[in-house]
């Protein structure tokens, strides 16, 4: 596990991989979300207040890759460390849950779920070239522009009755099996999709389910 303390973050992504860095110069700051309101006006009286829901948070956290040890005359090439935070922003595509980080430190939203949705870099920078003559960093600077990850759920009821919705094979699902979960039958799956040999699906593989019922697609 990585090291962790008050002056750190530790990055954990939905892909398994964890990355210490720095706190940044500034704090995080949270720069959206959380209840929305609206203002009801009501003639000659004050107006009322009616909540109407809550977004999701986005926030910027500032970080450190810090690799520059001078008290100790250490250093150490901190390219990996950027280049996995920036595969943590990466998407795998449509119908496929995004990347998901979650942060250890203090930052103003506990336990949170994240996606970074950008990342700027800073001037705070050390540089120096390999034997090749390939430039590296030391040290750089950079702020993470984070959304808050909530998972889809009520928005499947959109879905019109008899379509189809889509669905990620997960490891040890058959067409048995994903077609009894929805209430449909294997066969429908099949033909859905075009599929010839059953065995032959695999988790991460994209379906297309037929539904019978919006009360199906709910319960999916």
């Amino acid at each position: 596990m990585p090291p962790f303390d008050k002056n750190t973050y530790v990055i954990r992504s939905s892909r398994g991989i964890a990355i210490t860095v720095k706190r940044g110069t500034s704090p995080p700051q949270i720069t959206g979300g959380g209840a929305r309101y609206t203002t009801i006006q009501r003639p000659r009286r004050n107006g009322q207040i009616q909540w109407d829901g809550d977004d999701p948070y986005t926030m910027d956290l500032p970080i450190l890759f810090d690799g520059w040890a001078e008290e100790i005359a250490s250093k150490r090439n901190v390219e990996r460390d950027i280049q996995q935070v920036n595969n943590m922003m990466h998407s795998p595509g449509a119908w496929v849950a995004p990347v998901t980080i979650k942060i250890t430190g203090a930052t103003p939203v506990k336990g949170g779920t994240w996606v970074i949705t950008g990342i700027d870099y800073g001037d705070m920078v050390i540089w120096d070239t390999d034997k090749h003559g390939r430039g590296f960093r030391y040290r750089q600077d950079a702020t993470l522009h984070l959304l808050q990850f909530l998972p889809e759920t009520v928005l499947l009821l959109n879905a019109k009755a008899g379509t189809t919705i889509p669905h990620v094979v997960k490891t040890g699902e058959t067409l048995q099996s994903i077609a009894k979960r929805a209430k449909t039958t294997p066969a429908a799956i099949k033909k859905a999709n075009n599929i010839r040999d059953p065995k032959s699906i695999k988790a991460g593989q994209r379906l297309l389910v037929p539904v019978p019922s919006l009360k199906d697609v709910f319960e999916w």
